[in-house]
């Protein structure tokens, strides 16, 4: 079991979930999508650290969750971005300070509104590896992402919208390592286990390969 954390000094920045291995290993932002830090983000913190992950999820809104749609969708109309990508920076910057942190890596995984933190992020150099669930940037938040990246995404290729497939052509052309994952046939937040939208199968075999596809790029 994690702990509840401050991200800051004196908290000032915000809060999170800390999860720790009991030997040593990389570390792991964890970013929630719209409906917040709900138990199933502290959960994946738990299952990243029995992997041997140093894990931190990130609270964006202040112990505020989400649980419908409309809800979900206000929280995250009034998000202070600028703040939220401050939190996730900070929270790269306090996982390399932990001792348990070895090798000095760090990667994030984030969903939706988490996810396009998380890559806005790793724009900035600050990430090692990065994992988004349904997760796209618009053009005037694109650029360079270099570090090796796995994007879960639902629906199969001929079903993403143009705006989708320009978005993974550009990583590509610019020279990310990038792995695209389909799920077809599920909604987006099928791998939030508190949301309806949950469907198990596609969600634990999409965590199985976060986690492979974590420890083939931060344990170097």
């Amino acid at each position: 079991m994690g702990t509840e954390v401050t991200l800051g000094p004196a908290g000032r920045s915000g809060r999170g979930y800390l999860s720790e291995p009991a030997l040593t290993g990389p570390g792991v932002i964890v970013v929630h999508d719209g409906y917040g830090l709900l138990p199933h983000v502290r959960r994946r913190c738990d299952w990243l650290a029995e992997a041997g992950f140093v894990a931190l999820g990130v609270d964006l809104y202040d112990g505020r969750v989400a649980h419908t749609p409309a809800e979900a969708e206000r929280l995250a109309g009034g998000l202070d971005q600028a703040r939220a990508r401050g939190m996730v920076a900070i929270a790269a910057t306090q996982l390399l300070a932990r001792p348990k942190v070895r090798p000095q890596r760090v990667g994030a995984v984030g969903f939706g509104l988490g996810g396009r933190l998380a890559l806005r992020a790793a724009t900035t150099g600050a990430l090692d590896a990065l994992v988004g669930f349904y997760a796209v940037l618009a053009p005037a938040d694109r650029s360079l992402v270099p570090c090796p990246t796995l994007l879960h995404l639902t629906g199969g290729p001929d079903e993403q919208d143009a705006a989708v497939r320009t978005f993974l052509h550009e990583l590509r052309t610019s020279g990310t390592e990038l792995t695209v994952r389909t799920w077809s046939g599920v909604p987006v937040g099928f791998a939030n286990g508190d949301r309806p939208d949950y469907r198990e199968q596609p969600a634990v075999a999409a965590w199985v390969e976060t986690a492979g596809f974590l420890a083939g790029h931060l344990r170097q």
